[in-house]
C-alpha cells in the first residue's frame, strides 16, 4: 500500500496575506525537518521566480519545489 501523503490547501482573496502566512509556514516546517512542494495556481500568465513576486518569495522561504 502507497504512504499518502498530506495535502494543505490556502486559498482566499488577493491581498488577504496568503504569501506571507506560507513563508512563515514553510520556514517553521523546514526547521521542525518536513520537505515540501508548493504549486501555485495563475489564471493568467506570469513569469516564475522574479524578485519579490510570490513564487520567488516562497522559493527563498525554502520551498523545495515550485
Amino acid at each position: 500500500m502507497k504512504k499518502m501523503l498530506p495535502i494543505v490547501s490556502i486559498i482566499g482573496k488577493s491581498k488577504a496575506g496568503k504569501t506571507n502566512l506560507l513563508e512563515r509556514l514553510i520556514g517553521e516546517l523546514k526547521g521542525r525537518g518536513y520537505c515540501m512542494a508548493v504549486i501555485k495556481h495563475a489564471a493568467r500568465g506570469f513569469e516564475l521566480d522574479q524578485p519579490s513576486k510570490d513564487s520567488w518569495r516562497l522559493a527563498a522561504a525554502g520551498s523545495e519545489v515550485l
